[in-house]
């Protein structure tokens, strides 16, 4: 059984859960929005990147492999940190991103998918997902690192119109699509806002 935790623990969970949506959509060659990747005091988060698939299955599948990526993110830092975390099914089944991806899934055109199989389809991008973000592991580190080294501020609004999950939060922390790109540059990545 999956216990809740206290608001330090799911503020570094989520602190490594978007930086890997983030990580993986600027690997994917996905554009960073400038809003970039926050998490409140309670723990949720939020990762910004084009999620835009244009009528694309090239595109939605890209998509897919960055929403994947905060679920495997999560984990290997909870692995790390030895804390628990529900299986993958479960999570995407009541988690957003599983409702994304679940869209995205259903939109991808059958002689897009592999081996004839939207099931293959959704396991082998689950699959590229999972080792894109332990090839992109230590960047994925160091954004997260820079998002909880930042000091509280107050939640602002989000230019895409979209709305914080808990209403009743009034502080996040801000790390910039600029300042992501910044430290993506460090480790040889290439990204545009």
């Amino acid at each position: 059984m999956h216990m809740p935790e206290n608001p330090d623990v799911m503020q570094r969970r989520t602190a490594h859960h978007e930086p890997g949506h983030v990580v993986i959509a600027a690997d994917q060659g996905l554009r960073l929005s400038p809003e970039g990747i926050m998490v409140d005091q309670s723990g949720f988060g939020l990762g910004c990147y084009d999620r835009d698939p244009r009528g694309s299955d090239a595109l939605r599948k890209s998509i897919l492999l960055a929403t994947f990526a905060g679920y495997y993110a999560e984990k290997r830092f909870c692995e790390e940190q030895s804390l628990g975390i529900l299986d993958e099914d479960t999570w995407f089944l009541y988690n957003t991103d599983g409702h994304e991806a679940i869209k995205l899934l259903k939109a991808i055109a059958a002689e897009a998918w592999s081996n004839g199989s939207l099931e293959k389809t959704r396991l082998e991008l689950k699959s590229q997902s999972k080792k894109l973000v332990d090839k992109r592991w230590s960047v994925i580190k160091a954004v997260a690192s820079a998002l909880l080294a930042k000091g509280w501020e107050p939640i602002r609004p989000l230019g895409s119109g979209d709305r914080w999950w808990n209403e009743n939060q009034t502080m996040a922390k801000y790390l910039s699509g600029e300042e992501v790109i910044r430290i993506l540059a460090q480790y040889g990545m290439t990204a545009n806002e």
